[in-house]
């Protein structure tokens, strides 16, 4: 695995994780297929326009059921677990 190539984060019920080089968010929850997150949440076109991607993270925000995904420099998205 290279550096950065896939950066994961967890929350109670999901696994959130970066491949760098397909450039997509994936979610995995039990029992139900592995999803791609830019697809679903239509960002897709967002990430495909920026080259830069260094030093990704992902972070699980408890307080308030919210997923940080920092994949794009200088910008975070915010996932809401309980509003999808």
């Amino acid at each position: 695995m290279k550096p950065n190539q896939y950066v994961d984060c967890q929350s109670n019920t999901t696994l959130y994780w970066w491949d760098g080089y397909r450039k997509e968010i994936l979610s995995y929850s039990g029992g139900q297929s592995v999803t791609p997150m830019n697809k679903l949440k239509t960002i897709d076109n967002y990430i495909n326009s920026h080259d830069e991607f260094t030093y990704p993270s992902i972070a699980y925000d408890v307080k308030y059921n919210e997923v940080l995904f920092s994949v794009v420099e200088s910008y975070t998205l915010a996932y809401s677990e309980v509003v999808q």
